[in-house]
């Protein structure tokens, strides 16, 4: 993975390597962006961890209803026979 800063002119991640922004040309001055890099990852990985959570509930409640399913097949089953 490649290092990456913030623009201080458009807020773009860049390679931390390139001198000027290519997206808006602004010269890259320093490692004045740390803060705001880590604030947009810091930001991103909570987004990522709440969707996952969010994902892993659906999860659990489409098993929940597929063993209820199961359990209610079996009984059938097991009456029918």
């Amino acid at each position: 993975m490649q290092s990456v800063a913030v623009c201080l002119g458009c807020r773009r991640t860049i390679n931390k390597e390139y001198l000027y922004c290519p997206w808006c040309g602004l010269e890259k001055t320093g490692d004045h962006g740390l803060e705001a890099l880590d604030s947009v990852f810091d930001k991103l990985e909570m987004l990522q961890y709440q969707d996952r959570m969010k994902y892993i509930e659906k999860l659990e409640a489409e098993l929940a209803d597929l063993e209820k399913e199961l359990d209610n097949f079996v009984l059938s089953t097991e009456l029918h026979s």
